[in-house]
């Protein structure tokens, strides 16, 4: 019997059970049984920790989102959404204008909101706008009178909406038309869905648990479309497919590290996490992802993704502290956030959903579409060469070799020929350094991969062959 198993034997039946945390001065928490058989064991730490933003409202304790309003405030909120997406640097879109948000942001003649099926998933204009509309009109308005908020909670949910609708892109020459498919609409979609279905249930619309993206989560699908661009480019060209599993399958990249290392390497993985995190403009992993023993938890070094209809959507991230990754593997925690990280930016931040399933008669409806069809490898490609690439450089630091030089890190057996695996890596770091050089934007590893001279190439190794023009030096190979 596995620890899921036990855990919902545990909660047969009616009936409460009382919950608390580890720490000294934690509270008890009386919860429904039938509530709590619907989550992850994880995710009661999860709520623990949100019950600690849900106190009464006349209770007096130190809140950490205690915040004056003033109007400089919000013109910061209002210029670092800008700066955060990125909106002005769009070819095709730009900002909503702040004085269009502060008018939003009044409330007034709301549209009438037909769409309450929860799908995640906007339809078209109309129903962008309504859906954004009504959740602006419960958050500065409905919830001032809500006997289960807090004066900072209330303030919250204001700021909150102006943030949100500051990260909204329209579309050039038009008032306030938007794309649907742009991850920052999506996700300012999602929000406000949430409000509109939770309203006051401050737990469930703002505060946030450990390793879950949703809606609020800024890299959730920030490279989604870059993703869907390598993927159908994998199906015009399935050699690159057959090459992602590959790699992605292959035993002697899972064998560059051993645990008798593991503090030196984990160590320096955090520094080149630390890197990547200010290459992407991310300014903290605060909540991004929770600690949890491999051996405890069948999604750790893992995301696992949420799209039912009627239900929360989002990512959760959990990862062994100890870069434990089973079957005897060890990996860098630091490249294992990274890899993960990279996952949850690919992820399309609404439902697999189209406007015609909105017609079925279930709410409960699942529709999952997504790009699995290929077993999913796919999308492992640009994260597994992003980890062999940070292996690669942590291997050489500790043995003072030249990150230009090919270490002996094991071969990958593609279309019958072998490929060092210090060569790939070698590769793959020149085409990132060059394409940095030539693109003025943050760094997205699928996109690299389908820019012309990076897909030839990929298309040669995807055959067995190393590109000649890399001129590598096989005296280095150590």
């Amino acid at each position: 019997m596995n620890t899921f198993e036990v855990y919902q034997k545990f909660l047969a039946g009616s009936g409460k059970v009382k919950v608390f945390g580890t720490k000294k001065d934690s509270k008890v928490v009386s919860v429904n049984k039938s509530s709590l058989r619907k989550v992850y064991p994880f995710l009661i730490a999860s709520f623990l920790s949100f019950s600690a933003c849900s106190h009464p409202k006349n209770e007096k304790q130190e809140n950490p989102y205690k915040i004056k309003e003033t109007n400089w405030l919000y013109d910061d909120i209002y210029k670092s959404s800008v700066e955060i997406y990125e909106l002005d640097k769009l070819k095709n879109e730009e900002p909503l204008p702040q004085n269009l948000v502060k008018d939003i942001m009044k409330a007034e003649n709301t549209p009438i909101l037909r769409d309450y099926n929860y799908n995640h998933l906007p339809e078209n204009q109309e129903n962008f706008w309504s859906m954004v509309k009504n959740g602006v009109r419960i958050s500065v308005k409905d919830v001032k009178g809500s006997l289960k908020l807090n004066e900072e909670q209330i303030k919250m949910y204001k700021i909150m909406a102006y943030k949100m609708l500051s990260q909204i892109s329209r579309k050039k020459g038009t008032f306030d038309e938007v794309d649907l498919e742009s991850h920052n609409n999506l996700k300012a979609f999602n929000y406000f869905e949430k409000v509109v279905r939770y309203k006051d249930e401050y737990r469930k619309v703002i505060a946030k648990a450990e390793g879950v993206h949703d809606a609020q989560s800024e890299i959730f699908g920030r490279y989604y479309k870059d993703f869907y661009k390598l993927h159908e480019t994998s199906i015009k060209y399935p050699e690159i497919e057959q090459f992602a599993k590959a790699l992605y399958k292959n035993n002697d990249k899972d064998k560059i590290f051993s645990y008798k290392d593991s503090a030196y390497y984990n160590k320096k993985s955090y520094e080149v996490l630390n890197e990547w995190l200010k290459e992407q403009k991310i300014p903290n992993l605060k909540g991004m992802y929770y600690f949890v023993p491999e051996s405890e938890d069948i999604y750790a070094n893992s995301i696992s993704c949420y799209y039912r209809r009627g239900s929360d959507m989002g990512v959760v991230l959990g990862v062994d502290p100890s870069g434990d990754m089973g079957s005897n593997i060890y990996a860098p925690v630091g490249e294992v956030i990274v890899h993960e990280l990279m996952h949850v930016m690919q992820r399309k931040p609404s439902s697999a959903e189209l406007p015609i399933d909105n017609k079925e008669e279930s709410p409960n409806t699942y529709i999952d579409r997504d790009f699995k069809q290929n077993d999913g490898y796919v999308e492992e490609l640009g994260p597994t060469l992003m980890s062999l690439c940070i292996d690669d450089k942590l291997y050489k630091e500790k043995r003072g070799m030249a990150l230009e030089s090919v270490a002996n890190l094991g071969k990958v057996n593609v279309n019958g020929k072998n490929i060092k695996l210090g060569e790939l890596a070698v590769w793959f770091r020149k085409n990132m350094e060059e394409y940095k050089k030539e693109n003025n934007e943050r760094f997205s590893v699928d996109k690299m991969l389908v820019s012309p001279r990076v897909l030839g190439e990929l298309r040669s190794i995807s055959k067995g062959y190393i590109p000649l023009r890399q001129k590598i030096d096989n005296q280095n190979f150590r």
